[in-house]
């Protein structure tokens, strides 16, 4: 693994060196027929995440420099969209594993999959929609990646800054109106997003209701009271986020919903479930 390492930062502009490089690492944490089981009490998956996190962030770095200096070579896939295709199948393949304890990042204050996340996604937001969709196999890798961010990380989706939210569901809202798999895909991003955006809208409802019985002088037991803090305060950060987000583009949500209800009421769609499936979160938020 070191050896590998060592070849990306040294020939990190050589397509024929990271590609071979990248793919390796995404077949080496591909959980096919759930082969990677590790025992309980095993660091292994978390091992193997920081390893594959490292050469994520490693090759990133680099493709971004150069993409922002306009040191890309004239084949854009070759030199670029397919190592960021590839980049999106590792992180994808390390969140639906089910060999990796994420919390366990959040709690020691491990930086592996935050570096990761950020990386893949400022990889794909600060490209052109036209260019990374244009490419089928990086379209269908990408919003397989984001699909998975939403079922395994979708607070931190949410934390995202405004202008990158937004960016997002822009590509979520194009991803709809394709005629591939791709529309299924991003409804099952959208119906995690709303369905968390409601969520977070009844944690503020009950944290109001709170106050006004504080206020009456109803008072809650102490293990009541803390039983759920922390996720709450959780949910009520996530819920001004979305406001923030709105005030960015308020129409947003309603844009998602116009879309997605034509495509199922209007149009001849021949995936019927998965598209009308975000329909009743998206009407409730």
């Amino acid at each position: 693994i070191s050896i590998l390492h060592a070849g990306m930062k040294h020939w990190n502009a050589v397509p024929a060196v990271t590609t071979p490089i990248l793919k390796f690492f995404s077949d080496i944490v591909h959980n096919r027929a759930h082969r990677i089981v590790f025992p309980p009490s095993s660091a292994g998956g978390i091992i193997l995440f920081r390893s594959a996190s490292a050469m994520i962030v490693e090759y990133c770095e680099s493709a971004m420099r150069r993409f922002s200096q306009g040191a890309v070579g004239g084949d854009l896939y070759r030199h670029h969209y397919k190592g960021v295709m590839v980049c999106m199948d590792i992180l994808t393949h390390l969140l639906i594993g089910s060999y990796v304890n994420f919390g366990i990042f959040e709690l020691y204050g491990d930086k592996a999959l935050e570096s990761a996340r950020t990386y893949c996604l400022r990889m794909c937001l600060e490209g052109e929609s036209k260019d990374l969709l244009a490419f089928p196999k990086v379209a269908s890798s990408f919003f397989s990646f984001v699909e998975a961010l939403s079922s395994k990380c979708v607070h931190s989706l949410v934390m995202l800054p405004s202008p990158a939210f937004v960016r997002l569901l822009q590509f979520i809202e194009i991803g709809l109106r394709r005629a591939d798999d791709s529309s299924s895909t991003a409804c099952g991003v959208v119906d995690h997003l709303v369905s968390y955006r409601f969520e977070c809208l009844e944690a503020m409802e009950k944290e109001r209701q709170n106050k006004e019985e504080t206020a009456r002088g109803i008072l809650r037991s102490v293990g009541a009271q803390a039983a759920h803090k922390a996720r709450q305060e959780k949910l009520i950060a996530a819920a001004r986020q979305f406001q923030a987000h709105e005030q960015v583009d308020p129409h947003m949500l309603e844009r998602i919903l116009h879309t997605v209800f034509k495509s199922v009421v209007m149009e001849n769609c021949t995936r019927q479930w998965s598209m009308s499936r975000p329909l009743l979160p998206l009407i409730l938020s």
